[in-house]
């Protein structure tokens, strides 16, 4: 795999992070009420036109393997204090990518499949089609989540070690902790069709900024190095 040295890693990750968000607020702003049998279908997908999904999943499709850049600069600088963790972390990081654009699959695809046929005139056969595609796709996306989030407990426990080149509050930005407070926002104002868009992106609002935390510091470290050589 090519490697994107020193800084460049950071920024072009942080960067398709924001693509990614877009392409998750695309697809997640929405009447939030979930319908059908496993409640992964909201009752405002029958409103959403067809080339959200659509525009969703290319967006997706360009920033997800990008992300690969910055991961595995943040493995080579965690390498030192961590050798066997930072590897598996790497090694965990690209067996998932391999089901990344899944994730957005599993949402995309029953969205289309639902607005498609709402906006037809077939409710009933919508919601149906939609929770049958869901429950297909499942299985493959549980194997990739495990996988995904083994990975960013990995990474979690290693900042939070205090040993990495960089702070312990670099922890804050796990997609996790981005979670738990989108979750929050979304429950304090469950009817906002904003707040389910911004939940639908905790992953890569918690890359950004985890990405953004690890490049400030990696400046801080190089400009205090300039000015004190030793």
């Amino acid at each position: 795999m090519i490697r994107l040295k020193g800084n460049k890693a950071f920024i072009i990750s942080a960067m398709v992070a924001i693509l990614g968000i877009a392409s998750d607020f695309v697809l997640g702003y929405a009447t939030p009420e979930a319908i059908g049998h496993y409640g992964i279908i909201q009752v405002g997908w029958g409103e959403v036109a067809l080339w959200r999904p659509m525009i969703s999943m290319l967006m997706a499709t360009v920033a997800f393997p990008i992300y690969l850049f910055g991961i595995q600069e943040v493995a080579e600088r965690i390498r030192l204090s961590f050798p066997k963790l930072s590897r598996l972390f790497l090694t965990l990081s690209i067996l998932s990518s391999s089901g990344w654009l899944l994730t957005h699959v599993f949402f995309c695809a029953p969205q289309f499949v639902y607005s498609y046929l709402f906006q037809k005139g077939m409710p009933e056969l919508a919601l149906e089609m939609a929770d049958e595609l869901t429950l297909m796709l499942f299985p493959g996306l549980a194997v990739m989540l495990v996988i995904m989030s083994l990975a960013l407990l990995l990474l979690f426990i290693m900042f939070m070690s205090g040993r990495t080149p960089f702070a312990r509050w670099t922890a804050l930005g796990s997609p996790f902790v981005v979670f738990a407070i989108l979750a929050v926002i979304q429950s304090v104002f469950p009817d906002s069709r904003f707040a389910m868009g911004l939940l639908t992106g905790f992953i890569h609002f918690g890359l950004l900024v985890q990405f953004s935390m690890i490049l400030a510091q990696t400046r801080r470290n190089a400009s205090k190095n300039a000015e004190n050589p030793s």
